[in-house]
């Protein structure tokens, strides 16, 4: 019996391993989703089909978590670090629960940043966020430099858009 519970935890380990590793070769170069920006004119975007011009950053979050304010907060308080960035904030929420997250942190202000709504769960089904803010960076030929999970030192942010 010990050896039989012995072998369902290694047969498990594996697999969870090979899911792991199944799910970051899926996203290891940006994957096709779609985000709709109600927010202004842009309407729905397709990041992948976006020029190869610089880092881009993708936060999933939920406006009413307190750490992803707070991330939101260092963004913008940063906004001159990440000016060479584009950034999509992702939620799946309601239309007035973007709009007032949107107004209340001054979003408007930057203009790389691109505020927007997983409608049909597209982002969420790619990337499969465990915690908000989840937070993907890519690089200009849109390959994966890093995964945050949860609040992240924003420096950490702007040291892994450098050099992209």
């Amino acid at each position: 019996m010990r050896h039989l519970s012995l072998y369902f935890v290694v047969i498990l380990l594996f697999a969870c391993r090979y899911s792991n590793s199944k799910r970051f070769s899926a996203i290891s170069k940006l994957p096709d989703f779609e985000i709709v920006s109600m927010l202004d004119t842009l309407g729905h975007v397709w990041p992948d089909k976006l020029p190869a011009a610089c880092p881009i950053i993708f936060m999933y979050f939920d406006p009413e978590c307190d750490h992803c304010q707070e991330e939101t907060k260092q963004i913008v308080k940063h906004a001159a670090d990440l000016a060479g960035t584009k950034i999509f904030m992702i939620a799946h929420t309601s239309y007035s629960s973007l709009v007032k997250f949107y107004q209340e942190f001054g979003l408007r202000k930057m203009q790389n940043l691109v505020v927007g709504n997983d409608t049909d769960m597209s982002f969420y089904r790619c990337f499969v966020p465990s915690a908000v803010p989840f937070i993907a960076i890519y690089n200009k030929k849109k390959e994966l430099v890093k995964i945050y999970l949860g609040q992240t030192d924003i420096a950490s942010i702007i040291r892994s858009t450098r050099d992209l």
